[in-house]
């Protein structure tokens, strides 16, 4: 009887002792994940190192610890970390997380990998398929994208960005039309997207519909007064369109000097000289594509120096730039 007494004695013991380890292990995670979430990285670091030596098997301890180690940029360790979390237990997340960091560092092929097992275990795990799209466009594996894009979009139908990045799928393969239809899906959900008003834009000029073009960089630059790229793309159809009834070069002027004002980047002062040419003010635009190709011609590919060398040559001949490429079909 007092032999049976001990034995019972012992387990409850052993199970109390279990009971308060688990405890402490739950404790030290929690506040790891506080301290984490409040970007405390290094404390939040002694925390899951302390859940760890109540138990060397915790996933969740060294997936925290990643997390931690990723945000301090760690890379390393934080992969160390994902790869004992999935080793102990091969959660989606796990493999998610490590996919990040994969992808952080641009080993694309691990990437992939990882949002692959990921989809294995999860298949409805939407944020990898959106990763693992964007890694198959990058590697100009468009049919690939579109497939992972086609899969988020029917797990999350109303999520913008699945539409949005597969239109720039379509876009880059060469697909405008269905490119325009994710964008034009986008404006009928949200009509004050900016975004999807200036890439349709891109599209309708890229494909000759210069009037709906027109209309897009018109309600991009209502919606936001300060989108430099609107000002530089419109500006350039106002004053090198092909088609006389489209060009405006004092429209152009002012569009250009706007994007030129909101930053001098290599495409605007380009732009203005076209403007300046149009307008007919042909000395301003020698000067200012002068000054292009001056600062700009260490930049430039051969291809773009030569172009730009040519436009000069034009405006020195007193002849406006015309933007024959798109007429030609090499879009």
């Amino acid at each position: 009887m007092k032999k049976n007494s001990v034995i019972v004695s012992c387990l409850v013991l052993s199970l109390l002792v279990l009971f308060v380890g688990c405890k402490r292990e739950a404790s030290d995670i929690s506040r790891g994940k506080r301290q984490y979430h409040r970007g405390s990285y290094d404390r939040a670091i002694r925390d899951f190192n302390l859940a760890l030596k109540v138990n060397p098997q915790s996933a969740e301890a060294y997936c925290g610890r990643g997390l931690s180690f990723l945000a301090k940029g760690d890379r390393d360790r934080a992969i160390a970390d994902f790869a004992k979390a999935i080793e102990i237990s091969p959660l989606p997340q796990f493999y998610y997380a490590r996919g990040l960091v994969w992808q952080e560092i641009k080993d694309d092929d691990k990437a992939i990998k990882d949002y692959t097992s990921t989809i294995n275990v999860a298949p409805d795990y939407w944020a990898a398929y959106i990763n693992r799209a964007q890694l198959y466009k990058n590697k100009k594996e468009f049919d690939r994208a579109i497939v992972d894009y086609n899969k988020a979009i029917e797990l999350s139908p109303g999520d913008i960005k699945a539409y949005s990045s597969r239109a720039d799928a379509w876009y880059e393969k060469g697909d405008y039309k269905e490119a325009v239809k994710d964008y034009t899906k986008i404006l009928e959900t949200d009509k004050n997207n900016v975004r999807a008003l200036y890439d349709r834009g891109i599209i309708f000029y890229e494909t000759r519909e210069v009037k709906r073009a027109i209309d897009d960089f018109e309600g991009a630059i209502q919606l936001k007064p300060d989108y430099v790229e609107v000002y530089n793309n419109y500006a350039w159809i106002l004053a090198t369109c092909v088609e006389e009834r489209y060009r405006d070069g004092k429209k152009a002027v002012t569009l250009a000097k706007k994007a030129v004002q909101l930053r001098k980047d290599t495409d605007a002062i380009d732009t203005l000289a076209a403007a300046y040419a149009e307008a007919g003010d042909f000395e301003a635009a020698i000067q200012t594509q002068k000054e292009f190709i001056n600062t700009q011609k260490n930049k430039l590919t051969a291809e773009d120096l030569n172009e730009a060398e040519k436009q000069l040559e034009s405006y020195q001949n007193h002849k406006p730039w015309r933007d024959t490429k798109i007429w030609a079909g090499a879009v």
